[in-house]
């Protein structure tokens, strides 16, 4: 005879404001979870028409013009207190070099909470005393007291304006020796992050300049458990195209829907591009001589970010092959319309590639 034994979790019944509660006999206390702090989105438009300015002939050399770019950067905190974003970084960059940036704004600017001068007053005050009591009985109806003493006293006091400490609002610069630009936005007081800020950059371009694209960072830090950690990013590549120009304006387009195109695509079977790597024949070659090149971690950004055509990985599903090969087709044609010849691997090798 085989002797089943079965046991019950027996619940217990407790009474609360809520009512009559029934808990298991194994259930844990639910534990409050702890703040993860703020999360910020960033956003850009797709394509960005510019147009050429009038510059003086100091301002633009020979066979060179100047042309106006307007970003507008969209933010908003997801999660967590706006308060505790301390900062957003921007970064945006000629990936060709071919763009050199004749000025920017905004500038570097501080800024202060407190109106008016602040008022000082400083005081000091020296003492010093010295004494001697004497106190003596003559028979007994008669007492007498002597006292010596010294003292000396001197007061002094200051009053002056003192201007009120500045705080950094905005940090602004040039990076990669001039083919791009830097914006350190602050929180302060009276500055809050959130919402849409607009970049100005003015490039120093050939005189047959048509059509570019850059490379835009956005980048937030904040305060996570009293600690500075960053709470959100997002790359952006976005073509820019002289305004009137039609063809150009259709090439950036062109440009914008196939890179749009490969990041969707690209998502979408970083399923299948898993289980291609975990399947137990992905490490076999089965034909003598297979070369066929691993899918490495990084290949699309490589393949965005890299003014060069890298080589796509032939592993790659076929849908994401020919999507990528879309996009270097149309960024090829997009580049050819800045007059200038393509910049080689070497020449961006400090650009954007820590990921």
């Amino acid at each position: 005879m085989v002797c089943v034994q079965r046991s019950w979790a027996r619940p217990l019944w407790i009474f609360s404001s809520f009512g009559l509660l029934a808990v298991g006999a194994n259930a844990s206390p639910v534990q409050a979870q702890q703040p993860t702090g703020p999360r910020v989105q960033f956003d850009a438009p797709y394509q960005i028409a510019v147009r050429e300015i009038a510059a003086s002939s100091q301002a633009a050399a020979a066979g060179e013009k100047i042309v106006e770019a307007r970003f507008d950067v969209s933010s908003i905190v997801t999660a967590g207190n706006e308060r505790d974003v301390t900062q957003f970084v921007i970064q945006l960059q000629s990936l060709q070099r071919t763009m050199q940036v004749h000025d920017y704004q905004p500038r570097s600017a501080r800024d202060t909470s407190i109106t008016g001068s602040v008022a000082v007053n400083e005081g000091r005050e020296n003492s010093n005393t010295a004494g001697f009591d004497l106190t003596g009985k003559y028979q007994e109806w008669t007492n007498a007291t002597l006292h010596l003493g010294e003292s000396s006293k001197e007061n002094g006091s200051r009053k002056f304006d003192r201007l009120p400490p500045l705080e950094t609002v905005v940090a602004s610069g040039t990076i990669f020796r001039g083919t791009g630009v830097y914006f350190k936005l602050h929180t302060t007081d009276r500055q809050l992050l959130e919402g849409s800020t607009t970049i100005c950059v003015l490039w120093r371009v050939p005189s047959n300049w048509r059509a570019d694209y850059v490379h835009l960072r956005c980048l937030a830090e904040g305060r996570v458990r009293g600690q500075a950690q960053r709470v959100g990013q997002r790359d952006f590549l976005i073509p820019v195209s002289l305004a009137g120009d039609g063809e150009a304006q259709r090439t950036a387009a062109r440009f914008a829907r196939s890179e749009a195109n490969l990041r969707i695509v690209a998502r979408q079977s970083v399923d299948e591009l898993a289980n291609r790597s975990q399947a137990p024949w992905s490490r076999v070659n089965i034909f003598v001589g297979n070369n066929d090149d691993e899918v490495s971690h990084d290949w699309l950004e490589r393949l965005l970010y890299l003014p060069s055509s890298p080589q796509i990985p032939s592993r790659l599903p076929a849908g994401v092959r020919t999507a990528a090969n879309d996009f270097l087709a149309a960024r090829e044609e997009l580049v050819t319309l800045n007059g200038w010849q393509p910049a080689s691997n070497a020449q961006a090798a400090n650009g954007f590639q820590s990921r």
